[in-house]
């Protein structure tokens, strides 16, 4: 089981460093499309650069982008959070409002969330007021801001905005497949950035526009709209891919010639902050497999307890309970082979319809309904099985690597003890352990394959096309949690093949025996003799 979770500080001081780091980035962007707005698109306002009332309107505006950028830290989240589902209303995962409830209303379904949520929302619509009116007052002119509809135009923006973002799923992690410098992720943003606030700002002036028609004979005061809202908008959109890519770059917790290399990883591990243990397990996972002699070194500090409780006992056993717990979820969307036999067997009215029954029965993973899941395309298991796939897919991912590497290098001779062999979870564990999820995965991507409608609904065309928007948004970065659920368990199966198959290269022969022989606990999915079966395939 994983090591008890102790409550953690209010923020560790790494992520504050993060934060920091985020903010000052944020400011030399927001300075940099200032100047060229200045010299660019109103090339006679420059002069209000140097002015002493644009200074301070200017620090003022810079402010509110910097609440702005903290409220964008409220919402920040590691993975998506659980999907809001009512059965008997007939609202499950893939209905609309479901996504709205748990994105934008019901976020997290705590007072913590929703407080974060309402801070979110009302710094961006400070921002977005401020700059309608002082950005449009100082570069276009006091007659750009008659009347509230300015105001009304900034609220529209924001609201616009901060709903688009939490819809696209821009408040979750995306950890980048290959780890690169701040600079290059940033700069491959900004011009997806400035076509993102462009159409927020668009948007947001044609819904004015259909609102009151008589706006249509301010020209200037529509482009001193036009202006000031990509101006903001391009703040917003800096600033959450700077989250991005600042709280996804690779942390770690050790240095080459700590004392105690292996204690600040367990401490994180068994903190309840979300952000902190995927953190620690990116660190882990790159160190399982990384080459060289501080990854070696480190490697050796897990191995180094004859005991294996110091280090490697909690480490392995957290990871393999993560993936025992992610089978688990998937076992039970499932259809029940107990229950698909007792349905093709129950007496039906008729040989040929009894007949015809037992054979659609069997042919299960070609259908779009199953006995053992009540008749029903869509039911409370599913969800959450499609949800564990998508918000669990990078932590799964480094669990997977992390195992996986720490078995290959102690057959590398680097457990100079047998803490892997001898100290559970032990060898026999964990590969039995890798080969139930290898399993699981199969037959889940099989299922959600089978019962995907043949016509793809409207939120799922929605959400393909939001997904490539936001890949486009955050230089493309794979947001899983809005691609479909089947690419996503695809992706994952792979990994987790991967692994295994590592794992039989490294130990050949044997690792069938220890299995079958050996292996304590009961698979979270499949038999023994699947397991064996699977085991035999990868090893020929």
């Amino acid at each position: 089981m994983p090591p008890a979770a102790t409550r953690p500080a209010p923020q560790p001081e790494a992520l504050k460093w993060k934060l920091i780091g985020a903010a000052a980035w944020h400011a030399a962007a927001i300075s940099v499309t200032n100047i060229i707005f200045a010299a660019v698109v109103l090339p006679p306002s420059l002069g209000s650069l140097v002015r002493p009332s644009g200074v301070l309107a200017h620090i003022f505006l810079y402010l509110l982008q910097l609440a702005s950028l903290l409220g964008h830290r409220l919402v920040l989240s590691s993975h998506e959070f659980e999907p809001v589902t009512f059965a008997k209303l007939g609202i499950h995962g893939r209905t609309w409002i479901s996504l709205f409830l748990t994105r934008v209303v019901a976020r997290g379904r705590s007072w913590n969330s929703s407080i974060a949520t309402a801070g979110f929302f009302g710094a961006n619509i400070l921002t977005a007021v401020a700059y309608t009116a002082l950005y449009g007052r100082l570069k276009v002119g006091p007659q750009a801001v008659p009347g509230t509809w300015s105001l009304w135009f900034g609220v529209l923006l924001a609201m616009w905005y901060s709903c688009s973002h939490l819809l696209r799923g821009m408040d979750v992690l995306a950890y980048p497949a290959l780890q690169r410098h701040r600079w290059f992720r940033l700069k491959e943003r900004v011009p997806a950035a400035l076509l993102a606030a462009a159409a927020s700002a668009a948007v947001a002036l044609a819904a004015s526009v259909a609102a009151r028609q008589s706006l249509l004979l301010h020209p200037r005061l529509l482009f001193g709209w036009a202006v000031s809202g990509t101006l903001c908008g391009l703040g917003w959109v800096l600033g959450g891919a700077l989250l991005q890519i600042v709280f996804s770059e690779r942390m770690q917790l050790a240095q080459f010639g700590d004392a105690d290399p292996n204690a600040p990883l367990l401490a994180e591990l068994a903190s309840s902050n979300t952000f902190m243990q995927d953190l620690a397990l990116m660190d882990l996972a790159f160190t399982a497999e990384g080459q060289g002699g501080e990854a070696a070194w480190r490697r050796c500090a897990i191995f180094a307890d004859e005991s294996g409780r110091a280090a490697w006992g909690p480490l392995a056993a957290y990871m393999l309970a993560e993936v025992r717990d992610f089978t688990t979820a998937l076992a039970a969307a499932l259809p029940s082979a107990a229950a698909e036999a007792a349905a093709a067997t129950k007496p039906r009215a008729g040989g040929a319809a009894a007949a015809a029954a037992a054979a659609a029965t069997v042919r299960w993973n070609v259908l779009r309904m199953s006995p053992s899941t009540g008749l029903r395309v869509v039911s409370r298991e599913q969800d959450l099985a499609a949800w564990n796939v998508r918000s669990k897919f990078h932590r799964i991912g480094w669990c997977l690597r992390g195992l996986c590497g720490l078995t290959v290098a102690a057959q590398r001779g680097e457990d100079r003890y047998g803490v892997v062999l001898l100290c559970e979870p032990a060898l026999p564990d964990i590969a039995a352990g890798l080969l139930s999820a290898v399993l699981a995965l199969q037959q889940y991507t099989k299922f959600v394959t089978a019962t995907r409608s043949r016509q793809t609904s409207s939120l799922e065309r929605l959400a393909r096309h939001v997904g490539l928007v936001s890949t486009a948004i955050a230089g493309r970065v794979t947001n899983v949690t809005l691609q479909p659920v089947e690419e996503v368990a695809f992706a994952l199966e792979a990994a987790a093949r991967n692994t295994m198959h590592r794992l039989a290269i490294a130990y050949g022969d044997k690792l069938r025996e220890c299995v079958q022989r050996e292996a304590r606990a009961k698979p979270a999915y499949g038999t023994a003799a699947d397991l064996a079966t699977l085991l035999t395939s990868m090893l020929g």
